[in-house]
């Protein structure tokens, strides 16, 4: 399977994930128990790390197929966001722009709370 298909797949995989996200955000504003509320919102958090996860996927493939390697370490995922903004000349150009960037890098970083909090501190 080429770069192409992978990458289609994996976006119809987070089209799916963003139709369960608005769905649980309905369900979130329709209901005011709190206990309910609260295992959405975890539910909600899952998906959201899965949106996330789902790009990394994305920009992994690319940086494994076309820069030849995925960073490593224990900052790979930040180096990972890195290396997509930047413009390989006779390459490849920025994967991702400076606004993108910022964007995913907030998804990064609530990835980590959502690994390292108990759910019902989640907000």
């Amino acid at each position: 399977m080429n770069l192409s298909n992978k990458i289609d797949l994996e976006l119809d995989k987070l089209r799916q994930l963003v139709d369960k996200i608005e769905q649980l955000l309905e369900l979130i504003n329709r209901n005011k128990n709190i206990i309910y509320q609260e295992g959405l919102v975890s539910g909600l958090a899952l998906y959201l790390e899965n949106f996330y996860m789902g790009i990394e996927r994305i920009l992994s493939l690319i940086s494994k197929e076309i820069d030849g390697s995925i960073p490593s370490g224990q900052s790979w995922h930040i180096q990972l966001l890195n290396r997509m903004l930047v413009d390989i000349p006779s390459v490849r150009c920025a994967v991702i722009s400076p606004t993108t960037y910022q964007l995913l890098n907030e998804f990064r970083g609530f990835r980590h709370v959502v690994r390292n909090l108990y759910a019902y501190d989640l907000n």
